[in-house]
């Protein structure tokens, strides 16, 4: 659809997500609510588990929101999942420009299956984190990209007081090369 609305004609859709190894993963998706789908490996925030407090906050949010789908049916589908290392080698990638990546949690295990020769073709990032859970601080993705030579700024959501009442920290992280 994004391809279609905006006429591009220079993208590849590579049907998969990508993440830290081969094989699948299965997708948690929350109908009418599709931008906050995870991996079912990311300890979901608790407005989006199943209980009891979380569906009665969901329910008062459509409702406070005049949100327009009735129902927050959990959908669970399994998809191809592949490292980005493997997306770069099989798609002739020389060099990344601009590389966003905006997953619900699953940034961490991209980041960290990333070696040296692919950090290499990177030139700018930005990521909205996700510290959803203990395994997931953004403290440890700065880290990543200072250690393989970006400059880094970290910027938190103006939310965030919020969000972490909901049970997740958001903000967005900006790394470029040094000397780009």
């Amino acid at each position: 659809m994004n391809i279609r609305r905006n006429d591009l004609r220079n993208v590849t859709v590579i049907p998969a997500a990508a993440g830290g190894e081969n094989g699948t993963m299965e997708l948690v998706s929350h109908h009418g609510w599709e931008a906050m789908a995870h991996s079912a490996a990311v300890e979901a925030p608790w407005l989006f588990n199943t209980s009891t407090i979380g569906r009665i906050a969901r329910w008062l949010m459509q409702r406070s929101l005049r949100h327009a789908h009735p129902t927050m049916a959990t959908k669970r589908f399994v998809v191809q999942l592949m490292p980005l290392s493997r997306i770069l080698e099989e798609h002739d990638v020389a060099t990344i420009n601009f590389l966003k990546i905006d997953c619900e949690g699953s940034e961490y295990e991209i980041l960290r299956s990333l070696d040296a020769a692919n950090w290499a073709r990177i030139q700018r990032v930005v990521i909205e984190y996700h510290d959803i859970d203990r395994g997931r601080n953004h403290a440890e993705l700065a880290e990543i990209l200072r250690t393989t030579g970006f400059e880094v700024e970290v910027v938190h959501a103006s939310g965030r007081p919020l969000s972490a009442l909901l049970g997740v920290r958001v903000g967005m992280i900006w790394a470029k090369k040094r000397g780009c």
